[in-house]
């Protein structure tokens, strides 16, 4: 019976927060799970989720300005 410890249980959290909580992390996540086949929507949606499973606050309190954030993302990288 190999069970996981607390300590690495732990460590995956901390590991999922902070991949969570920056900006590389939380976008990389929304394109792992919008290439899954859900719409932006359902990804969004999911993403939030997990966040509120680790205890973290909504990052946007809407699609819509998770949206421009994404767009603006974006344009800054084709600059």
């Amino acid at each position: 019976m190999d069970q996981p410890s607390i300590c690495q249980d732990v460590i995956e959290v901390i590991n999922r927060v902070r991949h969570l909580t920056s900006d590389e992390g939380y976008f990389a996540r929304f394109y792992e799970i919008y290439s899954t086949g859900c719409n932006q929507v359902e990804a969004w949606e999911q993403l939030e989720s997990e966040r509120e499973e680790v205890g973290l606050p909504n990052r946007y309190i809407s699609y819509k300005s998770f949206i421009n954030s994404l767009y603006n993302r974006i344009k800054q990288r084709v600059k």
